[in-house]
């Protein structure tokens, strides 16, 4: 075996080298034997099968099974050459080159490790903050909403203003045609609520009783059922009923029924709750609407390692894969046989694809370090959630995304969520 290795850096390593001839004859010889062993033949006896007749009918295949073996073997001695830890290896080597001559096959590997990160500059990725306090009044305005929540309903005859609840039949359309899921009768609906996809409630905002109305939509990019996603759509709705909630009365029973779990509870106690509440919401609205992102781009720009090649190329692949899956037929003809096309489209993902790959070590690492996971449970809840808001069945959500392997995806989705918030945390404390 000739072998050559190089180490560029912690997360990447090459070995180029020649599986020589002499040994690919003797590991074909081997497996010759051993076939003609074990394999059965119409006319021979099992284990008297002339070798020169395993070879005509399987010398194919036992070719690839002994480069196979030497490969392995090649892979292994190049790992123990370059002193590699294998527990930090990440999947196979990507094979750059397998060209087989006179004298064996040439081959060119490259091993990819998981990197180094150093952390020592994360706090300068931090960015500084305030988050909000709340005030009195919002205090005020979210007892006002529960108290309506638990308040009773009466009919009014007027427009319908937002908060209301409507009793409406509906029936969806897209590209002319009804679909599965997209019709009701009397569904009770809360204006306001934001139930339905965005821009349905807001059109019936003004509706009177008795009113038909059509009602023009776009479902969402990312909408749970591919086939509706990122499509418009009209809603043929016909207006039953408005009622009007009326608040209930704040007393010990009401707060009883609000937070079930305190002792004894005082007004003072529940306004004190609620401004709690209050505050969690600002902060969590302040980390989603502007620093996360702000907090990604500085890891990014503020920690530096060395990335897996092997890593890049394969999120490249996916980038590209996901850009040709939205290209329209004509323009996929098109690029049918352009191979620099086709290279410059593919070449055109790499920073993107830098940037994630960067990312993804920098959430998993932080993540082991502070004993941060994902559970099943969360997974589900995610998609409960948005199953809910886009009014599907979970189970046909979970079902999408087990299909077109996309719970990875959503694991480390959640996983970054969570990362980035205990990082936004502990600079506070």
């Amino acid at each position: 075996m000739i072998l050559t290795t190089e180490k560029t850096n912690d997360a990447n390593a090459t070995a180029t080298g020649l599986l020589e001839k002499a040994i690919l004859d003797s590991k074909y010889e081997k497996l010759s034997t051993k076939a003609a062993k074990t394999l059965k033949v119409d006319g021979f006896r099992k284990g008297k099968v002339p070798p020169h007749i395993i070879r005509s009918r399987f010398g194919e295949q036992l070719n690839e099974d002994a480069e196979k073996e030497a490969l392995g073997d090649f892979v292994q001695e190049a790992i123990k050459v370059l002193e590699l830890d294998q527990q930090q290896l990440i999947g196979s080597p990507m094979v750059l080159k397998f060209d087989r001559n006179d004298d064996g096959v040439s081959v060119e590997l490259r091993f990819a490790s998981r990197p180094k990160i150093d952390f020592q500059n994360i706090q300068k990725a931090i960015p500084d903050f305030e988050i909000p306090s709340t005030e009195d009044k919002e205090v005020q305005e979210r007892i006002h909403q529960i108290t309506k929540s638990y308040g009773s309903l009466e009919e009014v005859s007027r427009a319908v203003e937002n908060g209301d609840i409507t009793i409406i039949d509906f029936e969806g359309f897209v590209d002319n045609e009804p679909f599965e899921g997209g019709k009701a009768e009397r569904y009770s609906l809360e204006i306001g609520s934001g139930s339905f996809i965005s821009g349905f409630e807001d059109q019936i905002i003004g509706m009177n009783i008795g009113e038909e109305k059509d009602i023009h939509v776009t479902f969402p990019e990312n909408y749970g059922a591919a086939n509706l996603a990122g499509k418009p759509a009209i809603f043929k709705i016909k207006l039953h009923k408005i009622q009007q909630k009326q608040p209930a009365e704040l007393n010990e029973e009401l707060i009883k029924k609000v937070l079930p779990a305190l002792e004894n509870p005082t007004e003072e106690m529940f306004r004190e709750k609620i401004k709690e509440q209050l505050d969690q919401e600002h902060k969590m609205k302040l980390y989603d609407e502007k620093l996360k992102s702000e907090l990604v781009d500085n890891l990014l720009e503020k920690i530096d390692f060395n990335l897996p090649l092997n890593v890049v190329e394969q999120e490249m692949d996916v980038l590209f894969r996901n850009e040709l899956n939205r290209l329209p037929e004509q323009e996929i003809q098109d690029l049918q046989g352009q191979v620099e096309k086709v290279q410059e489209k593919r070449e055109a993902h790499r920073e993107d694809a830098q940037k994630s790959v960067k990312l993804t070590f920098i959430v998993d690492t932080l993540a082991k370090e502070n004993n941060i996971g994902v559970t099943d449970q969360e997974i589900w809840q995610r998609i409960y959630f948005e199953a809910m808001s886009y009014r599907q069945d979970p189970k046909v959500i979970l079902e999408y995304y087990q299909k077109n392997g996309l719970l990875p995806a959503l694991q480390m989705a959640l996983l970054e969520e969570k990362v980035l918030t205990h990082l936004l945390d502990e600079s506070k404390k």
